[in-house]
């Protein structure tokens, strides 16, 4: 290989990693560009079994509901009894759960998402006087991750937990 060559090919790859960079730089997609913010952010801080008296999960396809709650210091599922090993690992994932980043913006994506109204699952949290809604949708592109959005808002956030 000649000089000239090798100079030729010493220059192309650095004009390629001078454009490699300004593309990683610019892109958006470091930092926090996408990191949850608003009502979301918050959505399941002070969710504990102590201070929530009821969950709902709803799935609109079939009507399916499932209820757990709290009566006399128990908690029951559709009003049957139910094992507090189970209840536990249940509020153990919901302490686990967070929010990562915005996936979409667009509610043109609710659906393929999976968080339409008509299609996600939907998560009701009852915190005395207060009622958190969640639509949670389709997995999301890692391992214990979903799609999910808030009903009033179009923002997806990929839920992690």
């Amino acid at each position: 290989m000649s000089d000239r060559t090798l100079k030729a090919l010493l220059g192309t790859l650095g004009i390629l990693l001078v454009i490699w960079a300004g593309v990683s730089l610019f892109s958006g997609r470091g930092g926090t560009s996408g990191a949850p913010t608003g009502a979301v952010s918050g959505f399941f801080q002070g969710v504990t079994p102590e201070s929530t008296s009821e969950v709902r999960i709803r799935k609109p396809e079939d009507g399916t509901t499932v209820e757990i709650r709290r009566e006399a210091g128990s908690w029951t599922v559709n009003g049957y009894a139910t094992d507090s090993g189970t209840v536990a690992r249940f509020w153990d994932a919901m302490g686990e759960a967070d929010f990562g980043d915005r996936m979409a913006s667009n509610p043109a994506n609710h659906s393929r998402m999976g968080v339409s109204a008509d299609s996600a699952i939907q998560l009701e949290l009852v915190t005395g006087s207060d009622t958190r809604v969640l639509f949670i949708g389709k997995p999301g592109p890692r391992y214990g991750t979903a799609f999910a959005r808030l009903p009033d808002e179009d923002p997806v956030y990929l839920l992690e937990g």
